[in-house]
């Protein structure tokens, strides 16, 4: 301690009066500065004794220096529960690209997303509908993770999530981290459809491959852990059964089909003649009942199956229980040349009744002379009273 010119120091430092204290508090803190920057301006002009502890409190109960601190550091990770099989715990999320919605849903356990385009109105209805319709595949998960958009927290999602039977739990609003599974996956799934739209190929490819990528060196790929099987993609793969039941479940399968065979051949069947090329048949109209012309024009590979070429030069692909055979005496030839005959034979006698009306005749007999078509075919018209 020291003093100059009638005043106390402490070094350099101007010890300031307890009564005075509080004012140069408020000048100290006039700038809205951090406790630490108050008390470093502090330690190089003034002191007090409780000058730091003073300080510290002042700008702790400042409303202004409250209202635009800072934010808080973020918390240590807390993961969420492993589920113990696929499909028990799934979440869900809503993104968009190139201006239309999609609905996203993840496996926690498999990391498997399957992507569902949404109408234009991303309604809760419509978030329902397809829920609905992947757990009807899928089966229901016993949880279902979504943040607190209007499409979750609305009364049909909770009638729904009562309805069939899960729990339905919803992440902190404004806070994504707090379900950051469903938000990679998101990010993950943006980028692969959008890359795959940049390139040209397929959406769905795209996600088949991801799909069928494993995890990681140790893990399977999210296909394999869900459906507990490879999937076939655009490279060559060996799929095997690893059931350790495979033989039995191929016995009982062979086994089952072997009865309905029996049981819908003693009621029902019998096995048709086969047909050959060049075979004059009759093809069954499934609209209406009919039978019309045809003819064998080809045999497929596939079991039971023709090509036929109808009266019309149409070529038809039919079963053979939609095909008989013909013994018609006239061919389909024959039957389309007597229709282009009868053609010819309209428009020869439309041309002459033409030139007769034209014409005036010599005589009342000449309305009844014969005449021959152009096919050779001699016409005689017929004597009606003379009006």
């Amino acid at each position: 301690m020291s003093i100059e010119d009638g005043i106390i120091l402490k070094g350099s430092r101007i010890v300031i009066p307890k009564c005075l204290t509080k004012e140069y508090l408020n000048k100290l803190h006039e700038g809205h500065q951090g406790i630490i920057k108050c008390q470093l301006r502090a330690k190089s002009c003034i002191f007090w004794n409780g000058i730091n502890q003073e300080i510290e409190m002042m700008v702790r109960k400042c409303s202004v220096c409250q209202e635009y601190g800072n934010s808080l550091p973020s918390e240590t990770l807390q993961p969420h529960e492993i589920p113990v099989r696929p499909w028990q715990f799934v979440t869900t999320d809503l993104f968009t690209l190139d201006g239309r919605e999609y609905l996203l849903v993840a496996d926690v356990y498999s990391k498997y997303p399957i992507v569902k385009q949404l109408p234009q109105q991303a309604t809760s209805s419509a978030v329902i509908r397809l829920l609905k319709e992947i757990f009807s595949e899928q089966g229901t998960p016993e949880r279902l993770l979504s943040d607190n958009g209007p499409q979750y927290n609305s009364a049909i999602f909770v009638e729904f999530a009562r309805d069939w039977n899960f729990q339905h739990v919803t992440s902190s609003p404004r806070y994504p981290q707090s379900n950051g599974f469903i938000e990679r996956q998101v990010q993950t799934v943006k980028n692969t459809m959008k890359k795959a739209k940049r390139d040209n190929i397929g959406v769905n490819k795209a996600l088949q491959c991801l799909r069928a990528t494993p995890l990681d060196s140790h893990l399977p790929s999210p296909a394999e852990l869900l459906l507990g099987r490879k999937i076939q993609t655009n490279i060559p793969t060996r799929i095997r059964n690893q059931s350790p039941q495979k033989d039995d479940i191929y016995q009982r399968l062979q086994t089952r089909q072997d009865d309905q065979k029996k049981y819908f051949d003693d009621k029902h069947a019998t096995n048709l003649p086969p047909l050959h090329k060049g075979q004059e048949v009759r093809i069954q109209n499934q609209e209406t009942g009919r039978w019309d012309r045809g003819k064998i024009t080809n045999r497929r590979p596939e079991p039971r199956s023709y090509e036929v070429e109808t009266s019309s030069g149409y070529t038809l692909r039919r079963n053979r229980r939609h095909i008989k055979p013909t013994q018609e005496r006239d061919s389909m030839e024959q039957n389309r040349q007597h229709a282009s005959d009868r053609h010819n034979d309209v428009h020869d006698q439309q041309n002459a009744q033409t030139e007769q009306t034209q014409s005036k005749p010599d005589t009342p007999s000449n309305h009844h002379q014969p005449y021959t078509t152009r096919s050779g075919r001699t016409i005689k018209k017929p004597e009606r009273y003379d009006m």
